[in-house]
């Protein structure tokens, strides 16, 4: 944000209603009114642009071996984009190993980790 019209400080306390942000000047009191912004996600979809504006998302099969398989989770396919080669990993395609993701707790408890936020 700006610096204050008034003291030209950077102090600011903010309160947030409603989409809009009221900032309060610590220092001179000065109040001042503004719409919140709100962040546009990308949903990803196949054929959507990418992030860095130039290519298309296309979905691309993800290679693994068995090691995979005893891991919490993976992923079984990415969207990849054409122009820079990044691969975006959604939770869409996250398979998640219960089996093991038990015994890490397990463990956990045996360990005398603590793991009540998990459970």
């Amino acid at each position: 944000m700006r610096p204050c019209g008034k003291c030209f400080s950077d102090a600011w306390g903010f309160k947030c209603e409603d989409g809009l942000v009221e900032a309060l000047c610590k220092i001179c009191g000065n109040k001042v009114t503004f719409q919140a912004r709100t962040k546009l996600y990308n949903e990803r979809s196949e054929g959507a642009p990418c992030k860095c504006g130039g290519g298309k998302l296309t979905i691309k099969t993800l290679k693994f071996k068995q090691k995979k398989l005893s891991k919490a989770y993976y992923f079984t396919h990415a969207f990849h984009c054409d122009s820079c080669g990044k691969d975006f990993l959604d939770d869409r395609f996250k398979v998640v190993n219960q089996d093991v993701c038990k015994r890490n707790i397990e463990f956990g408890i045996q360990a005398g980790l603590r793991v009540d936020h998990i459970i």
